[in-house]
């Protein structure tokens, strides 16, 4: 039977130091290590926007501060800085100064904006009642007016008056503005209805009210969204009328002023009605999705191909080219 050495003093105390050792080094091991961590920008932004916003609708909603929410929507590119800060965020000290500049500056602009302390002048007419005119240029022999009205209710009447065009809009969310050039003997207008207001806050209320000249012929173009069209256009010299109709009901009336007349009809989700002279020859090409039909006299010459009886014989003309999606189109005789 063997005999085991017992280990001599010395030995054991060498063990015990490498035990000492081996468990200091396990211990610094299993401790974390401090390691440089970059902002989270993005986290930071968003919390302290949220704290603003909150604390403006408040304000707001209070009656202690007054808040211009079409001026404030201007400063939405912050959002898109935003997310590129957060994208590169390092820790490098120099970026933490620039992200605190950051976000103080694009704070006081909120607070500055928001308040209504920045005007970028564009609320130069009453924002419930505008009106426009344009008087006919000398040497002017024809017309073209565009009529952008957006999410509106649109009338439209012609009267034997010496200015093109004149119209009233009663908003609380857009703004009227005209443009008028001239080209040849041809006078250019376009009228638009500027959104202010964000599509978020409160009912908005836009009705227009149109009138155009008797005593020019007329090419006459509407575009029109979620709205309604009524355009009373019997006494006008009308050459061409381009409609662009979205989810909107449209109701034209067409006359006999000019021996041609030009129509081109792009709707979307609505209901669209021509009214058109018995006496008028009434040739159409139709392009439809899951559109309802009711075409009066017109018979079916083609595949989308529509004609009136009189149209070879027909004093005055009438040309279409509808495009009706998913709409109800109709053509009326009066």
């Amino acid at each position: 039977m063997e005999k085991r050495n017992k280990p001599t003093k010395e030995t054991a105390t060498k063990m015990r130091k490498e035990s000492q050792v081996n468990t200091q080094r396990t211990n610094s091991a299993q401790e974390p290590v401090a390691v440089g961590r970059s902002w989270n920008i993005g986290a930071i932004f968003w919390g302290l926007l949220l704290v603003v916003s909150g604390g403006l609708l408040l304000l707001g909603n209070l009656g202690i501060v007054e808040i211009s929410w079409s001026e404030l929507w201007r400063l939405w590119p912050l959002l898109i800085v935003a997310a590129g800060f957060s994208v590169l965020a390092t820790a490098h000290w120099l970026w933490k100064v620039v992200s605190i500049v950051f976000i103080v500056g694009a704070l006081l602009a909120v607070l500055w904006v928001g308040t209504g302390q920045y005007n970028s002048g564009t609320d130069t007419q009453s924002p419930l009642s505008q009106r426009a005119s344009v008087d006919v240029d000398n040497g002017v022999t024809k017309a073209d007016v565009t009529i952008r009205a957006g999410a509106s209710k649109l009338t439209i009447r012609s009267d034997d008056m010496s200015r093109v065009v004149q119209a009233r809009l009663e908003s609380d969310s857009m703004r009227l503005a005209e443009d008028s050039s001239r080209r040849g003997t041809t006078q250019n207008i376009v009228l638009s209805g500027r959104t202010q207001n964000s599509v978020w806050f409160g009912p908005q209320q836009n009705i227009w009210d149109v009138t155009v000249t008797e005593r020019l012929p007329m090419k006459l173009a509407i575009d029109s969204g979620a709205s309604s069209v009524d355009a009373d256009l019997s006494e006008t010299q009308l050459t061409d009328l381009l409609i662009q109709a979205g989810a909107s009901s449209s109701v034209v009336t067409l006359g006999q002023k000019q021996s041609n007349i030009h129509v081109d009809v792009s709707s979307g989700a609505s209901s669209m009605t021509l009214r058109i002279p018995k006496d008028s020859g009434v040739a159409m090409n139709f392009k439809g999705g899951l559109s309802s039909r009711e075409l009066d006299d017109l018979e079916e010459v083609s595949e989308g191909k529509y004609r009136s009886d009189n149209y070879e014989t027909a004093a005055n003309r009438i040309s279409i080219n509808a495009d009706a999606g998913l709409a109800s189109f109709k053509i009326e005789r009066y």
